[in-house]
């Protein structure tokens, strides 16, 4: 069982084994400041969860590890991967395990 992982503020947590996959909330959203990302695993395996831009450019790589199956949470701080502020405006947060993807809207407000 993980206990802490490093990530964009520190930790990733995990819980029960689901049964289905994907990313289950980004709250708040909008948000202001960080906020937490929510997803599933029914299988443990590579794990990638990135931030693209508007544009369709990755800004933040904010896991790219190998997790255990269950339910697990990170949380972003509106940082890119250099540590810079980002600015307000639409983000897409992109969940990739296995063969498998999912996104969601982010709205940064400032």
């Amino acid at each position: 069982v993980l206990d802490e992982l490093l990530s964009a503020t520190g930790t990733v947590s995990e819980k029960e084994f689901p049964e289905d996959y994907g990313l289950i909330s980004v709250f708040p959203n909008p948000f202001n400041g960080e906020t937490k990302i929510q997803f599933d695993l029914p299988t443990t395996g590579y794990v990638a969860l990135s931030i693209f831009d508007g544009k369709g450019r990755i800004v933040r790589q904010l896991l790219a590890s190998e997790l255990t199956a269950g339910s697990h949470s990170i949380v972003w701080n509106t940082r890119d991967d250099a540590g810079a502020e980002l600015p307000s405006g639409v983000y897409i947060a992109n969940l990739a395990h296995l063969n498998r993807q999912d996104t969601r809207k982010i709205l940064l407000l400032k």
